[in-house]
């Protein structure tokens, strides 16, 4: 099909937000190389990937999104 790296499922999530959920850094570090785009927010929740692995306590997830200019909206 023609889906776009940075679309939205029926759940207001990208890709990369399930790759951090599903806790997989090989796929978000694939899904980045890939061109997406890292600051994209959880529609609903307001919520970036970076939010969400922080949220889950997921250290190497963070580091790597943080060392790829993620911002997160959550302190």
């Amino acid at each position: 099909g023609n889906n776009n790296i940075n679309d939205y499922d029926g759940d207001g999530y990208t890709p990369l937000h399930r790759a951090v959920r599903a806790k997989n850094l090989q796929v978000v570090k694939l899904l980045v190389e890939h061109g997406a785009n890292i600051n994209l927010v959880v529609e609903e929740e307001n919520k970036t990937a970076l939010d969400l692995a922080k949220e889950e306590k997921l250290h190497e997830i963070a580091k790597y999104l943080k060392a790829h200019g993620a911002a997160g909206n959550r302190k």
